[in-house]
């Protein structure tokens, strides 16, 4: 056989070769596939748990309530959770029946309803939601809330407003000119005696260590926040002897644009808010605003 013929022979050989093996192709992966599929079920599940963190349970609110659900996964096993839910779902149960069922990554839902809800959520790996598989989804436990209208809705929070000021002193969030003006109706000798039962300077020997705690402080606005340090860490039956508080911030706007005094209106408001700091400065002794040599912007 000529050398020609064989190379024909061999190249006639080789193109069957690769014709019977790619003919085969088809079944081995077909194969592959029903083994990944085995497999997925085999592996465990990189979700530990599904909450809903909103509505929080007990809550009350108004319609329509947006839900939203949080899902906890094993460390480390985020690829492995897209892979095993890739056309996954979310569903959510209110009341016994599944009102909301949408792609995971397109699961906001709002819900109205006005009354009591009981609602659950439940993370499927594909397909629909079948009721008699619902024990074996990852689910949520229930979360119970209520509905109620605008009206109900705003009485809740007036009523939710009046329990939180309850907990607090009277006046806890006045302004600084708001308390200045409290004081200054009280009557001349109560405003000396709260002035002399106010400590206002450490009464220890000169040679006694003295150590001073310096709080930076926005001088108006920042007045309700010295109170509360005032009334807790900094107060005189919690500080150690020895230590001293003290409120260091700028001197309050003195000028501003041109024209804008104009109005005796805000005359009258700068001379008050003047008058607060220094009633302040009398009643505690422990504001400053010119050791730092700096005046606070309008």
């Amino acid at each position: 056989m000529s050398t020609k013929i064989k190379t024909v022979v061999a190249l006639l050989w080789l193109n069957l070769a690769l014709c019977c093996s790619a003919g085969s192709l088809p079944p081995v992966e077909g194969n592959r596939l029903e083994s990944s599929a085995r497999d997925a079920e085999d592996v465990e599940d990189p979700v530990t748990a599904i909450r809903i963190i909103h509505p929080p349970d007990g809550a009350i609110e108004k319609p329509p309530v947006m839900f939203k659900t949080f899902i906890d996964l094993r460390p480390g096993t985020t690829q492995l959770f897209e892979a095993l839910y890739e056309g996954g779902s979310l569903c959510l149960e209110a009341n016994g029946e599944i009102v909301h069922c949408s792609p995971l990554d397109e699961s906001t839902f709002w819900y109205h309803h006005l009354g009591n809800c009981t609602a659950r959520a439940f993370l499927i790996r594909s397909g629909s939601f079948i009721p008699e598989n619902r024990g074996s989804y990852s689910q949520s436990p229930p979360v119970t809330f209520t509905q109620v209208d605008e009206v109900e809705f705003n009485e809740h929070i007036a009523r939710e407003i009046e329990k939180h000021d309850k907990r607090h002193r009277a006046g806890y969030q006045q302004s600084l000119v708001e308390w200045a003006e409290t004081k200054q109706r009280l009557p001349d000798e109560e405003i000396l005696n709260h002035l002399q039962s106010t400590p206002t300077s450490i009464n220890e020997s000169a040679t006694d260590p003295v150590l001073v705690v310096g709080v930076r402080t926005a001088v108006v606005a920042n007045f309700p926040f010295r109170q509360a340090i005032r009334e807790t860490w900094a107060s005189n039956a919690v500080l150690p002897h020895g230590v001293k508080v003290v409120f260091l911030g700028c001197r309050p706007y003195a000028e501003v644009a041109d024209g804008f005094l104009d109005n005796a209106f805000e005359e009258v408001s700068l001379r008050r808010i003047w008058e607060s700091v220094e009633l302040e400065k009398q009643v505690y002794g422990d504001l400053s605003t010119d050791e730092l040599d700096c005046d606070d912007s309008r």
